[in-house]
């Protein structure tokens, strides 16, 4: 799924509580195997759905705030900052249901089962569109009952908003669930491309490229894939891009797959399945979660490192879609066989897992770093 630089937006923002003071970024140990941590406040973080975003050693958090009953909807997308993706101070309300304007509207839909509000706002991704000088967020917007699948678009000339409604739209005239963004990295002409990727109404997985100004698309699907799926989260490996993406099972966790573009980019190609990206213990229902987003770490020698971010929509038990939690692991290139693995790690950090990759026919990590030999990873 996104890599771009924040410019100008650290200035002038106080707080009133701090945090504890960072380990060494590479060595924080991520714990996010189905919990939630507390921003500086002692309240939980709710950035579900979402995204990390990074500028330098700063990391940007968005996601929604927790849903809630009858209807499971967020009302608020929020936004978190970090020094080491473990300590998470709340920054601000970036975006909230109430400047939602001529939605649905009144022709087709005039006989909803459940009109809104409450609006759903689901799965928020934010793009920097440098040209433009702005950033756009844009998020699934439908009403409580998932009736009207649509795309809502907010801008903002800072990341820690406030988020100005735009409009919603139906991509290339569709209706559109499930959501994530690709921004290609580069100079030039390639930083300048973006692209929704979306579960379609016969529940493919759809891509599209945005139009020059990424507040819609240019109306009409550049590549589809073949498998109903949702959940998509994208990522670009060896210059190859990838589709993460889960089964068809509402809010019950299952399976996931891996699509693999056969011609390398976004579009005008055939996306193949891969072998399923995950074994062992609970590797069935991925880990309990769904993915929504695949941030990639750059090392300071250009390395990189996948890390899978996952939310546990379980409809029932202490993860239930209401007490919904993270799941962040590594995602590591395979050697003996072709795809990804999703690695269970209790604990784990970037340090550790930098080179690392899974062998396939050792079913078992094989680290890079001699002093990462002793870290636990099954899968």
């Amino acid at each position: 799924m996104l890599q771009w630089v924040v410019f100008a937006v650290l200035a002038g923002l106080g707080h009133s509580a701090t945090l504890p003071v960072a380990a060494p970024l590479s060595d924080a140990t991520i714990s996010l195997q189905g919990s939630i941590p507390n921003d500086q406040f002692g309240k939980p973080v709710h950035a579900h759905g979402g995204q990390i975003l990074q500028e330098g050693r700063t990391f940007w958090w968005v996601g929604t705030s927790q849903k809630k009953p009858p209807s499971w909807t967020s009302t608020e997308i929020n936004l978190y900052e970090s020094q080491d993706l473990v300590n998470w101070r709340f920054r601000s309300v970036v975006f909230r249901w109430q400047q939602i304007q001529g939605y649905p509207g009144r022709l087709p839909y005039g006989h909803l089962l459940q009109p809104p509000p409450p609006f759903r706002i689901e799965r928020p991704k934010i793009l920097h569109h440098a040209r433009r000088g702005y950033f756009v967020l844009m998020f699934h917007l439908d009403t409580p009952g998932f009736e009207v699948p649509a795309v809502g678009v907010a801008i903002s000339r800072n990341i820690t908003g406030p988020f100005r409604w735009v409009h919603h739209f139906f991509p290339d005239n569709n209706t559109s669930y499930d959501m994530t963004v690709w921004q290609e990295r580069g100079t030039g002409g390639a930083a300048d491309r973006a692209y929704l990727v979306r579960s379609c109404p016969v529940m493919r997985i759809a891509v599209s490229r945005l139009r020059p100004d990424w507040l819609a698309t240019e109306g009409s699907l550049c590549s589809t894939t073949g498998l109903g799926a949702e959940g998509p989260a994208v990522f670009r490996h060896a210059g190859r891009h990838y589709i993460f993406a889960s089964h068809l099972t509402g809010w019950d966790p299952n399976p996931p797959i891996l699509h693999e573009s056969t011609a390398g980019g976004m579009c005008s190609t055939f996306w193949r399945v891969l072998p399923q990206p995950s074994h062992g213990t609970q590797a069935g229902t991925t880990y309990d979660a769904q993915s929504h987003y695949i941030f990639t770490f750059v090392f300071e020698d250009g390395s990189e490192l996948l890390m899978w971010m996952g939310d546990r929509w379980q409809p029932d038990g202490p993860d239930s879609i209401g007490a919904a939690s993270y799941v962040w692991l590594p995602l590591l290139p395979r050697i003996g066989a072709p795809g990804f693995e999703l690695v269970f790690s209790e604990g784990w950090s970037l340090r550790q897992y930098k080179g690392a990759v899974w062998d396939v026919s050792a079913q078992a990590v094989r680290f890079a770093a001699a002093d990462a030999a002793d870290a636990v990873a099954v899968s």
